[in-house]
Parts: structure tokens; sequence; C-alpha cells
């Protein structure tokens, strides 16, 4: 019964696509960047999850909007959702160029910082 969904979820179009990835990738991004805080005693992987969750908020309610009517968004729309597509892109950016030059060299644990690193990569694929 899955399969099936899937498929259907993946061959609509590229958008559509990427906004399904974004949002299967919100739970493991979550899980490894809040562990990686609790284990380090750090605040900045909670500051990684905010943009996540917005651009995973985002993509959940534009699939739920074209599933609702069908279409594509257009016009005003379409430039107010660009917009907003920017904005989060680039709050996810800040965060990944913060992470990559910043935080390695702040932290005692350095074992950490592979399971931080493996964090970002949900971070790139919201990007």
């Amino acid at each position: 019964m899955c399969v099936p969904v899937l498929s259907l979820t993946f061959t609509k179009s590229s958008a559509h696509t990427l906004r399904t990835i974004a949002v299967l990738t919100f739970i493991p991004g979550f899980l490894m960047l809040a562990i990686q805080g609790l284990k380090t005693h750090q605040k900045f992987p909670a500051v990684g999850i905010v943009p996540l969750f917005f651009s995973t908020a985002f993509s959940a309610l534009l699939l739920a909007k074209q599933k609702r009517c069908g279409c594509q968004p257009s016009g005003l729309i379409g430039a107010l959702i660009f917009v907003c597509e920017v904005v989060l892109g680039a709050g996810l950016l800040v965060v990944l160029i913060w992470w990559w030059v910043v935080v390695p060299w702040k932290w005692v644990r350095r074992e950490m910082i592979m399971l931080g690193s493996y964090g970002t990569n949900f971070l790139i694929v919201n990007l």
C-alpha cells in the first residue's frame, strides 16, 4: 500500500518530489541535531533545527495546498512563494556556514563534530 503512494508522490513533478523529500527528512535531521545538542551541551544545534522546521512546514503547507486544489501556484502567490523559499534558504545557508566555519574550532569534544556534520546533511537537503 505504501509503495504506490510513494511512487505517485515522487512522479508528479520535480518541485513536488523535492518538497516531499524535505518533509521526509525532518525527523532524522531533528533527531541527529537534537542528540548532538544534548550530548555536547551546546545550543547551536537547536539553531539548525529552527530553519529546518520552517522549511519542512512550508513544504508541507505547499504540498497540502497542491493536493487540495491540484494546481501549481502562479502570479502574485508564486512570487510570494519564491520570496519565502529564498528567505528560508538564506536561513539554512547561514546556519550551515556558521556550522562549518565556527563550530568545529570552538568545541572541546571533537568526537561530536561528526554527528553534527551528518545532521547538516539534512539542512543541505532542505536548502
